[in-house]
């Protein structure tokens, strides 16, 4: 299996450009999440301080409105 490190610095050029030490500080706070289709990873309003990486698949958001539902 692929690490993350080597997954991150694989798909995106930020990743590409930082020295692997600093890599291997950023993955301290990573998680590997595979979601499945259809599956809400946050909700609006929700208290996170998250960010998200998609390394396959697409990923769509939805912003709620009072004419939406």
């Amino acid at each position: 299996m692929t690490s993350l490190p080597m997954l991150a610095q694989d798909k995106f050029t930020f990743f590409k450009n930082l020295p692997d030490g600093e890599i291997g500080s950023l993955m301290e706070f990573c998680t590997h999440h595979k979601a499945t289709a259809g599956e809400i990873i946050w909700n609006e309003g929700d208290d996170d301080n998250q960010a998200a990486f998609i390394l396959k698949g697409k990923l769509g958001i939805k912003k709620m409105t009072e004419f939406s539902s």
